[in-house]
Protein backbone atom coordinates (compact mmCIF):
# COMPACT_ATOMS: atom_id res chain seq x y z
CA UNK A 1 0.00 0.00 0.00
CA UNK A 2 1.15 3.58 -0.56
CA UNK A 3 1.99 5.80 2.34
CA UNK A 4 -1.60 7.51 2.15
CA UNK A 5 -3.44 4.27 2.38
CA UNK A 6 -1.61 3.19 5.47
CA UNK A 7 -1.86 6.74 7.31
CA UNK A 8 -5.71 5.93 6.79
CA UNK A 9 -5.47 2.49 8.04
CA UNK A 10 -3.69 3.83 10.91
CA UNK A 11 -5.97 6.69 12.24
CA UNK A 12 -9.28 4.17 11.58
CA UNK A 13 -7.34 1.53 13.60
CA UNK A 14 -9.47 -0.51 15.97
CA UNK A 15 -8.27 -0.75 19.66
CA UNK A 16 -8.95 -3.02 22.24
CA UNK A 17 -8.70 -1.11 25.98
CA UNK A 18 -9.14 -3.76 29.35
CA UNK A 19 -9.13 -1.99 32.45
CA UNK A 20 -8.82 -4.19 35.75
CA UNK A 21 -9.36 -3.39 39.15
CA UNK A 22 -7.85 -5.58 41.48
CA UNK A 23 -9.12 -4.51 44.89
CA UNK A 24 -7.32 -7.35 46.79
CA UNK A 25 -3.65 -5.66 46.08
CA UNK A 26 -5.33 -2.36 44.89
CA UNK A 27 -4.13 -2.46 41.36
CA UNK A 28 -5.15 -0.53 38.71
CA UNK A 29 -3.75 -2.05 35.28
CA UNK A 30 -4.76 -1.02 31.65
CA UNK A 31 -4.26 -3.62 28.68
CA UNK A 32 -3.65 -2.01 25.11
CA UNK A 33 -4.50 -4.88 22.30
CA UNK A 34 -4.00 -7.45 24.46
CA UNK A 35 -0.58 -5.98 26.49
CA UNK A 36 0.11 -4.88 29.69
CA UNK A 37 0.55 -0.79 29.12
CA UNK A 38 0.57 0.55 32.23
CA UNK A 39 0.23 -0.05 36.03
CA UNK A 40 -0.77 1.93 39.12
CA UNK A 41 -1.67 1.54 42.86
CA UNK A 42 -5.11 3.33 43.22
CA UNK A 43 -6.74 4.29 46.91
CA UNK A 44 -10.53 3.72 45.55
CA UNK A 45 -11.97 0.29 46.14
CA UNK A 46 -15.13 0.71 43.87
CA UNK A 47 -15.20 0.62 40.11
CA UNK A 48 -18.74 1.80 39.71
CA UNK A 49 -20.60 5.34 39.82
CA UNK A 50 -23.26 4.67 42.41
CA UNK A 51 -24.76 8.63 42.54
CA UNK A 52 -27.89 9.32 40.27
CA UNK A 53 -25.90 9.86 37.56
CA UNK A 54 -24.97 6.19 36.84
CA UNK A 55 -21.81 4.54 34.62
CA UNK A 56 -21.04 6.00 31.46
CA UNK A 57 -18.47 5.59 28.51
CA UNK A 58 -16.75 7.77 26.46
CA UNK A 59 -17.07 10.53 29.14
CA UNK A 60 -17.64 11.74 32.39
CA UNK A 61 -19.98 13.33 34.45
CA UNK A 62 -18.74 16.83 37.17
CA UNK A 63 -21.41 18.23 38.79
CA UNK A 64 -22.09 22.02 37.68
CA UNK A 65 -19.75 21.11 34.33
CA UNK A 66 -21.94 18.08 33.10
CA UNK A 67 -20.26 15.89 30.81
CA UNK A 68 -16.52 16.39 30.11
CA UNK A 69 -13.41 15.17 28.16
CA UNK A 70 -16.32 13.65 25.64
CA UNK A 71 -14.61 10.41 23.24
CA UNK A 72 -14.67 11.72 19.83
CA UNK A 73 -14.61 8.05 18.13
CA UNK A 74 -17.12 4.46 18.07
CA UNK A 75 -16.99 2.10 21.41
CA UNK A 76 -18.50 -1.49 20.49
CA UNK A 77 -18.73 -4.75 22.16
CA UNK A 78 -18.28 -3.76 25.81
CA UNK A 79 -18.05 -6.02 28.28
CA UNK A 80 -18.28 -6.10 32.18
CA UNK A 81 -17.03 -8.82 34.92
CA UNK A 82 -17.66 -8.80 38.74
CA UNK A 83 -13.94 -9.92 39.14
CA UNK A 84 -10.50 -8.81 38.29
CA UNK A 85 -9.32 -10.27 34.68
CA UNK A 86 -5.90 -11.74 34.44
CA UNK A 87 -3.43 -10.85 31.92
CA UNK A 88 -4.48 -14.39 30.44
CA UNK A 89 -8.05 -13.34 30.15
CA UNK A 90 -7.36 -10.32 28.27
CA UNK A 91 -4.92 -11.77 25.90
CA UNK A 92 -7.97 -14.37 25.00
CA UNK A 93 -10.43 -11.08 24.90
CA UNK A 94 -8.42 -9.44 22.14
CA UNK A 95 -7.57 -12.66 20.31
CA UNK A 96 -11.50 -13.66 20.38
CA UNK A 97 -11.88 -9.55 18.86
CA UNK A 98 -9.83 -10.31 15.78
CA UNK A 99 -7.32 -7.78 16.44
CA UNK A 100 -4.69 -7.02 13.82
CA UNK A 101 -1.66 -9.24 13.72
CA UNK A 102 1.89 -8.02 15.10
CA UNK A 103 4.14 -8.19 12.05
CA UNK A 104 7.64 -10.19 13.03
CA UNK A 105 9.53 -8.02 10.63
CA UNK A 106 12.40 -5.97 12.40
CA UNK A 107 11.36 -2.34 12.40
CA UNK A 108 13.49 0.36 12.69
CA UNK A 109 14.68 3.83 11.85
CA UNK A 110 17.89 6.28 12.23
CA UNK A 111 18.27 10.14 11.74
CA UNK A 112 16.82 11.62 14.89
CA UNK A 113 18.84 13.68 17.67
CA UNK A 114 18.14 13.16 20.99
CA UNK A 115 17.53 17.16 21.11
CA UNK A 116 17.17 19.87 18.65
CA UNK A 117 16.60 23.64 19.12
CA UNK A 118 13.59 25.32 17.05
CA UNK A 119 16.86 26.96 15.04
CA UNK A 120 18.19 23.77 14.25
CA UNK A 121 17.68 22.36 10.47
CA UNK A 122 14.62 19.65 9.72
CA UNK A 123 16.29 16.23 9.92
CA UNK A 124 15.49 13.64 7.50
CA UNK A 125 14.90 10.24 8.66
CA UNK A 126 15.16 6.51 7.39
CA UNK A 127 12.63 3.78 8.14
CA UNK A 128 13.81 0.60 7.84
CA UNK A 129 12.01 -1.63 6.13
CA UNK A 130 11.00 0.94 3.32
CA UNK A 131 7.76 1.85 2.56
CA UNK A 132 6.78 2.83 6.15
CA UNK A 133 5.02 6.07 7.75
CA UNK A 134 6.32 8.31 10.59
CA UNK A 135 3.61 9.99 12.58
CA UNK A 136 4.11 12.34 15.66
CA UNK A 137 4.98 16.36 15.96
CA UNK A 138 7.04 18.08 13.29
CA UNK A 139 7.08 15.32 10.44
CA UNK A 140 6.03 15.93 7.12
CA UNK A 141 6.50 12.56 5.16
CA UNK A 142 10.17 11.51 6.25
CA UNK A 143 11.26 15.01 7.31
CA UNK A 144 11.19 15.93 11.23
CA UNK A 145 11.39 19.88 11.66
CA UNK A 146 11.70 20.88 14.95
CA UNK A 147 10.61 24.61 14.66
CA UNK A 148 7.19 22.66 13.63
CA UNK A 149 6.95 20.66 16.56
CA UNK A 150 7.88 22.94 18.86
CA UNK A 151 9.12 23.03 22.30
CA UNK A 152 8.78 20.18 24.11
CA UNK A 153 9.73 16.24 24.39
CA UNK A 154 7.98 14.35 21.25
CA UNK A 155 7.59 10.87 20.67
CA UNK A 156 8.40 9.81 16.95
CA UNK A 157 6.89 6.88 15.64
CA UNK A 158 7.58 4.73 12.14
CA UNK A 159 4.61 2.25 11.42
CA UNK A 160 5.18 -0.68 8.91
CA UNK A 161 2.46 -3.19 7.13
CA UNK A 162 3.97 -6.00 5.93
CA UNK A 163 2.36 -7.86 2.69
CA UNK A 164 0.05 -9.73 5.07
CA UNK A 165 -1.55 -6.56 6.48
CA UNK A 166 0.45 -7.43 9.58
CA UNK A 167 2.28 -4.35 11.43
CA UNK A 168 4.54 -3.27 13.43
CA UNK A 169 5.75 0.13 15.01
CA UNK A 170 9.36 1.90 16.35
CA UNK A 171 9.47 4.61 18.66
CA UNK A 172 12.18 7.04 19.62
CA UNK A 173 11.41 10.42 21.89
CA UNK A 174 13.24 14.06 21.15
CA UNK A 175 13.01 17.07 22.76
CA UNK A 176 13.34 20.66 21.38
CA UNK A 177 14.32 23.58 22.99
CA UNK A 178 13.64 27.14 22.06
CA UNK A 179 16.56 28.74 19.95
CA UNK A 180 17.82 32.13 20.67
CA UNK A 181 20.50 34.08 18.74
CA UNK A 182 22.33 33.84 15.66
CA UNK A 183 21.92 30.90 13.68
CA UNK A 184 25.85 30.22 14.06
CA UNK A 185 25.84 29.65 17.79
CA UNK A 186 29.41 28.05 17.90
CA UNK A 187 31.08 30.67 16.63
CA UNK A 188 29.40 33.32 18.47
CA UNK A 189 30.50 31.58 21.69
CA UNK A 190 33.76 30.47 21.25
CA UNK A 191 34.97 26.99 21.89
CA UNK A 192 33.54 24.57 23.92
CA UNK A 193 35.23 21.18 24.98
CA UNK A 194 34.38 18.61 26.36
CA UNK A 195 37.18 15.91 27.01
CA UNK A 196 38.08 13.08 28.17
CA UNK A 197 35.48 11.48 25.52
CA UNK A 198 34.31 9.29 25.88
CA UNK A 199 34.97 8.76 29.60
CA UNK A 200 32.88 6.37 32.56
CA UNK A 201 31.20 9.11 33.88
CA UNK A 202 33.53 11.83 35.25
CA UNK A 203 34.76 14.68 32.11
CA UNK A 204 35.51 18.28 32.15
CA UNK A 205 33.70 20.67 29.91
CA UNK A 206 36.20 23.56 29.01
CA UNK A 207 34.43 27.02 27.70
CA UNK A 208 35.57 30.11 26.93
CA UNK A 209 32.88 32.56 27.80
CA UNK A 210 31.91 35.81 29.60
CA UNK A 211 29.20 36.16 31.38
CA UNK A 212 26.31 34.20 32.90
CA UNK A 213 26.20 30.30 31.36
CA UNK A 214 23.63 27.74 31.74
CA UNK A 215 24.73 24.04 31.50
CA UNK A 216 22.18 21.19 31.05
CA UNK A 217 23.13 17.39 29.80
CA UNK A 218 20.55 15.36 28.45
CA UNK A 219 19.90 11.32 28.02
CA UNK A 220 19.07 9.63 24.96
CA UNK A 221 15.42 10.04 25.40
CA UNK A 222 15.68 13.76 25.95
CA UNK A 223 15.43 14.03 29.88
CA UNK A 224 17.22 16.32 31.43
CA UNK A 225 20.19 14.35 34.21
CA UNK A 226 22.44 17.26 35.07
CA UNK A 227 21.62 21.21 35.33
CA UNK A 228 23.91 24.26 36.28
CA UNK A 229 23.95 27.88 36.16
CA UNK A 230 27.41 29.64 36.71
CA UNK A 231 29.53 32.99 36.20
CA UNK A 232 32.43 32.80 33.37
CA UNK A 233 35.09 34.96 33.33
CA UNK A 234 36.05 34.88 29.93
CA UNK A 235 39.33 32.71 29.51
CA UNK A 236 39.21 28.80 29.82
CA UNK A 237 36.28 28.38 32.71
CA UNK A 238 36.44 24.73 33.58
CA UNK A 239 33.39 22.44 34.70
CA UNK A 240 33.94 19.34 36.17
CA UNK A 241 30.98 17.06 36.04
CA UNK A 242 30.54 13.21 37.86
CA UNK A 243 28.17 11.32 36.30
CA UNK A 244 29.08 7.87 36.82
CA UNK A 245 26.08 7.21 38.49
CA UNK A 246 24.11 7.34 35.06
CA UNK A 247 23.65 4.51 32.49
CA UNK A 248 26.26 4.13 29.85
CA UNK A 249 25.54 5.62 26.68
CA UNK A 250 25.35 8.78 24.42
CA UNK A 251 24.47 12.11 26.31
CA UNK A 252 24.23 15.67 24.80
CA UNK A 253 25.92 18.58 26.64
CA UNK A 254 24.17 21.97 26.09
CA UNK A 255 25.50 25.12 26.92
CA UNK A 256 23.90 28.64 26.61
CA UNK A 257 25.02 32.54 26.98
CA UNK A 258 24.02 35.44 25.91
CA UNK A 259 21.27 34.14 23.60
CA UNK A 260 23.38 31.95 22.15
CA UNK A 261 23.85 28.03 22.29
CA UNK A 262 26.15 25.18 21.68
CA UNK A 263 25.52 21.50 22.04
CA UNK A 264 28.47 18.54 22.06
CA UNK A 265 28.12 14.90 22.23
CA UNK A 266 29.54 12.84 24.81
CA UNK A 267 30.04 9.22 25.53
CA UNK A 268 29.69 7.40 28.51
CA UNK A 269 30.94 3.67 28.91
Amino acid sequence: QSAPEMYEWFINEWVHVVAVLDTSVSELKLYLNGALDTAATVSFTGAWNTSSTGTMFGAWFSPGSQYLNPYNGLLDDIGLWDRALTAANVQELYLASGGPCISSTPVSYSGLDASYTTLDAAATLIGSPAGGVFIGPGMSGSTFDPAVAGEGTHGISYTYLDTNNCVNTYSLCTSVSIGMGLEDPARMMGGVRVFPNPNHGQFTVELELQGLVSLQVFDGRGRQVHNEVFQANGSKTQRTLDLSGLAKGGYTVQVRNAGAMVTQQVILE
